[in-house]
């Protein structure tokens, strides 16, 4: 069902590279020197100045036109780099398939926000998929659902992994907190990520 990856370098490697693409280099290669040291922690210290890079897999466009509205609204340091229709256009995207080939056009994200149901590749599809591929290890994974709690594929996502869930709103007021949401998961996962190489100098 899913196609294999196609990006020659290494997943973690070419993700590094994505998220630099045209800003500051903030993670030095190791092994970690003295002055590497201080570049990275004064890199850390910058990192909440780049922009959080969100791609959205959402085939509605209601949807898709609220989150975006949403975005623009709160003022926050985003960018949401894509908004791709179906979980199958989503692996396209992440592994630089077909019109997704180009990096500087089509950055790798920080943050993955994505519908549960989707008609192609299912939202749980996509998380499994996810779980198998080093390409989206650094990367937070958020599920955005208009189903009850109590629904059976809201009970399949959290079984499968899970850890970030969200039920869509109704109003524009609700889909900017929604956006507020993600952009704190988002900053937390990339500043984690970031304090964990540090330590690891």
């Amino acid at each position: 069902m899913f196609p294999p990856e196609s990006d020659p370098r290494n997943p973690v490697e070419a993700l590094d590279a994505d998220r630099n693409q045209g800003e500051r280099n903030y993670i030095p290669p190791t092994p970690y020197r003295d002055g590497q040291r201080k570049v990275l922690r004064s890199a850390m210290e910058d990192s909440s100045q780049l922009p959080l890079k969100v791609l959205l897999l959402e085939d509605e466009t209601s949807d898709c036109c609220l989150f975006a509205t949403a975005v623009e609204e709160t003022g926050l340091n985003i960018r949401l780099v894509k908004t791709v229709s179906g979980g199958q256009g989503g692996i396209e995207y992440l592994t630089g398939k077909g019109r997704f080939k180009n990096r500087q056009e089509n950055p790798l994200p920080y943050v993955i926000a994505l519908d549960l149901r989707m008609g192609d590749v299912s939202g749980v599809e996509f998380i499994e998929w996810c779980h198998k591929t080093d390409i989206c290890s650094r990367m937070a994974v958020v599920v955005l659902t208009g189903a009850h709690p109590d629904d059976p594929e809201v009970k399949k996502a959290i079984r499968s992994g899970v850890k970030q869930l969200i039920f869509k709103p109704t109003t524009l007021a609700g889909w900017r907190d929604v956006v507020r949401k993600i952009y704190e998961i988002g900053c937390e996962h990339r500043d984690g990520d970031g304090h964990r190489l540090a330590q690891a100098a």
